[in-house]
């Protein structure tokens, strides 16, 4: 069973682990994995150190690190910033038994941070009136953004919006009105 990953979007994975076991009186000899980078159809190659194009998907398996008997193995990875992966476990027993079921998990490795710009009001305006303030967002990684929070400082006062007025001192932030990669807010 795979412990890590377990998220469909991973930020810190330097460890795939699981746990093993094997019904009574069964010993569990060996796990195995296997990574494929999802977007070539390229599996990792663990005595080359790379994914490579060539690789039979029965040839790409290899062996987990214990200090348990395989009760919890693990493994140690690199992986790249906005690629999708899918690890997939199985275990050994000592009667060359293996687990059919594999355990399997799909995730993109993630840590890009989003990013997201003001369109409205423009760089450096000086303005009477502000009724709308807008702009776009995106994440790098291929993620989807989900939240865009706003603050507004009056620069001339040092204050800030409170959504009714600049008279906070201390920074608020505001939910946008957030749709695909545009937001927008008001108020």
């Amino acid at each position: 069973k795979l412990l890590k990953p377990n998220q469909v979007r991973e930020k810190y994975l330097p460890t795939i682990s699981g746990t093993a076991n094997d019904t009574a009186p069964g010993t569990i000899d060996r796990v195995e994995l296997r990574i494929l980078k999802t977007v070539s159809g390229w599996y990792w190659n663990n005595q080359t150190q790379q994914f490579e194009s060539g690789l039979a998907a029965e040839s790409a398996w290899y062996i987990a690190l214990t200090t348990t008997s395989y009760q919890l193995w693990y493994t140690t990875f690199t992986w790249d910033d906005g690629v999708e992966y899918r690890v997939e476990a199985r275990a050994w027993d000592k009667a060359t038994n293996y687990d059919t079921l594999y355990t399997t998990m799909t995730f993109t490795y993630d840590t890009s941070a989003p990013q997201s710009w003001v369109n409205i009001p423009s760089s450096a305006t000086v303005l009477k009136n502000l009724t709308l303030v807008s702009g776009t967002s995106n994440d790098a990684a291929n993620g989807t953004v989900t939240q865009v929070k706003v603050s507004i400082m009056n620069n001339a006062t040092g204050k800030w919006w409170d959504m009714s007025t600049f008279a906070a001192s201390a920074q608020s932030f505001f939910n946008t009105n957030l749709t695909v990669t545009n937001w927008d807010t008001s108020g």
